[in-house]
Protein backbone atom coordinates (compact mmCIF):
# COMPACT_ATOMS: atom_id res chain seq x y z
CA UNK A 1 0.00 0.00 0.00
CA UNK A 2 1.24 3.37 -0.95
CA UNK A 3 0.74 6.44 1.31
CA UNK A 4 0.25 9.79 -0.51
CA UNK A 5 -2.17 12.07 1.46
CA UNK A 6 0.33 14.36 2.75
CA UNK A 7 -2.51 15.62 4.67
CA UNK A 8 -3.79 12.85 6.34
CA UNK A 9 -4.65 13.51 10.00
CA UNK A 10 -2.78 11.67 12.76
CA UNK A 11 -4.40 10.14 15.28
CA UNK A 12 -5.53 12.28 18.24
CA UNK A 13 -4.25 11.40 21.58
CA UNK A 14 -6.11 13.51 24.05
CA UNK A 15 -8.91 11.07 24.92
CA UNK A 16 -5.66 8.34 26.29
CA UNK A 17 -2.79 10.83 27.23
CA UNK A 18 -2.14 11.24 31.06
CA UNK A 19 -3.64 7.01 31.21
CA UNK A 20 -0.53 6.22 33.12
CA UNK A 21 -1.01 7.94 36.72
CA UNK A 22 2.56 7.50 37.85
CA UNK A 23 3.98 9.00 35.08
CA UNK A 24 1.20 11.44 32.91
CA UNK A 25 3.64 12.57 30.49
CA UNK A 26 4.28 9.25 29.13
CA UNK A 27 2.04 8.56 26.36
CA UNK A 28 2.27 7.36 22.53
CA UNK A 29 4.17 8.80 19.45
CA UNK A 30 3.51 8.19 15.80
CA UNK A 31 5.92 7.03 12.97
CA UNK A 32 6.21 8.17 10.17
CA UNK A 33 6.61 5.12 7.76
CA UNK A 34 7.88 1.44 8.91
CA UNK A 35 8.92 -1.51 6.72
CA UNK A 36 9.65 -5.55 7.27
CA UNK A 37 11.79 -7.44 5.26
CA UNK A 38 12.58 -10.99 6.69
CA UNK A 39 12.17 -9.92 10.67
CA UNK A 40 14.23 -6.81 10.04
CA UNK A 41 12.59 -3.38 10.81
CA UNK A 42 12.77 -0.25 8.88
CA UNK A 43 11.96 2.98 10.09
CA UNK A 44 11.77 6.59 8.91
CA UNK A 45 11.22 9.97 10.92
CA UNK A 46 11.04 12.92 8.49
CA UNK A 47 11.37 16.31 9.78
CA UNK A 48 11.09 19.25 7.80
CA UNK A 49 14.05 21.45 8.07
CA UNK A 50 14.59 23.25 11.54
CA UNK A 51 11.39 20.90 12.42
CA UNK A 52 12.33 19.20 16.32
CA UNK A 53 12.12 15.96 17.59
CA UNK A 54 10.05 16.19 21.01
CA UNK A 55 11.88 14.27 23.49
CA UNK A 56 9.55 11.47 23.77
CA UNK A 57 9.88 11.05 20.76
CA UNK A 58 13.96 10.71 20.79
CA UNK A 59 13.81 8.83 23.11
CA UNK A 60 11.49 6.20 21.02
CA UNK A 61 13.33 6.43 18.13
CA UNK A 62 16.53 5.97 20.28
CA UNK A 63 15.01 2.89 21.68
CA UNK A 64 14.04 1.21 18.74
CA UNK A 65 17.61 1.96 16.80
CA UNK A 66 18.81 0.27 19.99
CA UNK A 67 17.09 -3.00 19.17
CA UNK A 68 18.84 -5.04 17.43
CA UNK A 69 16.89 -6.11 14.22
CA UNK A 70 15.76 -2.38 13.75
CA UNK A 71 17.27 0.36 11.42
CA UNK A 72 16.24 3.64 12.22
CA UNK A 73 16.40 7.32 10.12
CA UNK A 74 15.93 10.48 10.54
CA UNK A 75 14.87 12.13 7.34
CA UNK A 76 15.22 15.64 7.01
CA UNK A 77 12.99 16.84 4.50
CA UNK A 78 9.68 17.68 2.60
CA UNK A 79 7.07 17.06 0.12
CA UNK A 80 5.22 19.95 -1.47
CA UNK A 81 3.31 19.83 -4.62
CA UNK A 82 4.13 16.33 -5.12
CA UNK A 83 7.64 16.86 -5.16
CA UNK A 84 10.09 14.88 -2.08
CA UNK A 85 13.06 16.82 -1.49
CA UNK A 86 15.96 15.79 0.55
CA UNK A 87 18.21 17.68 2.36
CA UNK A 88 19.88 14.74 5.17
CA UNK A 89 19.14 11.24 6.10
CA UNK A 90 20.79 10.14 9.19
CA UNK A 91 21.18 6.43 10.29
CA UNK A 92 20.66 6.89 14.37
CA UNK A 93 23.68 4.88 16.11
CA UNK A 94 23.22 5.71 19.83
CA UNK A 95 21.93 8.91 20.24
CA UNK A 96 21.14 12.25 17.58
CA UNK A 97 24.21 13.63 18.20
CA UNK A 98 25.96 10.35 17.11
CA UNK A 99 23.72 9.81 14.24
CA UNK A 100 25.41 8.56 11.29
CA UNK A 101 24.65 11.21 8.03
CA UNK A 102 24.15 8.41 4.95
CA UNK A 103 22.59 10.73 2.71
CA UNK A 104 22.04 14.30 1.43
CA UNK A 105 19.45 13.63 -1.71
CA UNK A 106 16.30 11.59 -2.53
CA UNK A 107 18.73 9.32 -4.66
CA UNK A 108 20.50 8.67 -1.50
CA UNK A 109 18.11 7.67 0.80
CA UNK A 110 16.64 5.16 -2.35
CA UNK A 111 20.30 3.67 -2.16
CA UNK A 112 20.03 3.44 1.31
CA UNK A 113 16.67 1.25 1.25
CA UNK A 114 17.62 -0.58 -1.77
CA UNK A 115 20.86 -1.76 0.21
CA UNK A 116 18.79 -2.50 3.63
CA UNK A 117 16.35 -4.62 1.86
CA UNK A 118 19.05 -6.38 -0.22
CA UNK A 119 21.23 -7.17 3.51
CA UNK A 120 17.81 -8.47 4.95
CA UNK A 121 17.18 -10.96 1.84
CA UNK A 122 21.23 -11.72 2.40
CA UNK A 123 20.76 -12.19 5.68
Amino acid sequence: MTMRNRFAPHIDTTEIDGLIESNPRWGFSNLDLIAERRGNFLVQEWKQPGEDISEGQRILLLSLANQPRFTVLVVRGDQRDGVTTVQKVSRLTGGLDKAEVVGRTLDDLRTFVRAWYRECDNA
